[in-house]
């Protein structure tokens, strides 16, 4: 499994992201949409990043131990994710639609390339057994 291509992949669909969101908050954006929407996309394309290096690094273990790498990541990026929303927007008042709107948009595109990239390394895998 390729962290490198992941890595590339996703930030090419982040710059695209974020050139769709400032064209969407220019046209119908309300003042402070704009920085909502980026530290949206922020927080996604942080949490694809760290799932798929925990991804990368259990993949060539154990069932167990990549199960265990796999959940316990997903419980630990979920509450990190859920904290700093609610620091973002208890104590920085960030517009709470623009900056969830954007990180649910993105977090699915990204999960997309995430299970693609799972696919073809489960793929190369069964090739060279």
């Amino acid at each position: 499994m390729s962290f490198g291509k992941f890595f590339l992949h996703s930030l090419l669909l982040v710059i695209a992201i974020s050139g769709v969101a400032a064209v969407v908050v220019n046209v119908a954006g309300a003042p402070g949409d704009g920085r909502a929407a980026t530290a949206g996309i922020a927080i996604a394309y942080g949490n694809a990043l760290l799932g798929m290096a925990v991804l990368a690094w259990a993949w060539r273990r154990s069932p167990n131990q990549f199960f265990g790498a796999f959940y316990g990541s997903m419980i630990f990026r979920f509450l990190l994710i859920f904290s700093i929303l609610f620091l973002l927007i208890g104590a920085f008042q960030m517009r709470r639609v623009a900056l969830v709107m954007s990180l649910v948009a993105t977090y699915f595109l990204l999960l997309l390339i995430e299970i693609f990239h799972m696919l073809k390394a489960e793929r190369m895998r069964k090739v060279q057994q």
